[in-house]
């Protein structure tokens, strides 16, 4: 893992890993080790934790909206007006200004309520434009960020 993440820092491509086992191996110990060592650096590092649970399994889309939530601190108690404000902000702190449209598509892909978005009118009934286009608009998002610092997904 440490190899994978110094490879990957040191600007070689990216990497997959995937740990599996049964419980009670240590998995989770491991995990928060990786953290801990990266979180040591000096060079800057995206550092993402994810949770797959049952009730997130099934949402279409659920690593996209916590990649979205880890990225760019959504929380739980967040309102529609507030989720909406944090996201336009984040992607525009990224892709800068005028993106809100990207914002959008990605917010409603991510299972965030933006059917108002006057950018997603008249495709609230082409769910496979909205997905293909804010998959591409959340690529691109990815891609700068990633050119800025590495990022770890735990």
């Amino acid at each position: 893992l440490i190899a994978a993440a110094y490879g990957v820092i040191e600007g070689g491509p990216p990497h997959l890993v995937t740990v599996v086992g049964p419980a009670g191996i240590g998995k989770s110990r491991l995990a928060h080790e990786l953290r801990q060592l990266l979180g040591r650096l000096p060079e800057p590092v995206i550092l993402l934790t994810l949770q797959a649970d049952r009730p997130s399994n099934s949402q279409p889309y659920s690593l996209v909206r916590q990649i979205i939530t880890a990225l760019f601190r959504l929380r739980a108690g967040d309102g529609p007006e507030a989720v909406r404000a944090r996201l336009e902000e984040g992607v525009a702190s990224v892709m800068g200004e005028n993106s809100a449209e990207q914002a959008h598509f990605i917010g409603q892909l991510a299972g965030f309520d933006f059917s108002a978005s006057p950018h997603l009118s008249g495709l609230l009934a082409e769910p496979r434009q909205i997905r293909d286009r804010a998959l591409h608009y959340a690529a691109q998002c990815l891609a700068r960020l990633t050119a800025q610092a590495p990022m770890v997904l735990i």
